[in-house]
């Protein structure tokens, strides 16, 4: 016959400990950098008229600034 209280018990179920999401929150980086990367290439153009040199440089400081930017917000959001 069974003896149901040599039976082992049900485990308790727990979820997964969560991992530091900061990958899937760190949007103002990648946003500021497109941003000032954009602003960067129309200031180029519209200074230069269409100098294709001018606009490369443009268009990478000001990516490089939208993503200094984009940073210090994340850093400051964390906190």
């Amino acid at each position: 016959m069974p003896n149901p209280h040599h039976r082992k018990k049900h485990k308790r179920f727990q979820p997964p400990p969560h991992k530091d999401q900061g990958k899937k929150n760190s949007g103002a980086k990648s946003i500021m950098g497109i941003t000032g990367a954009v602003i960067g290439f129309m200031i180029a153009w519209f200074a230069t008229e269409g100098n294709f040199v001018w606009i490369v440089v443009g268009l990478a400081a000001g990516a490089i600034i939208g993503y200094t930017i984009g940073r210090s917000m994340d850093s400051e959001k964390k906190k």
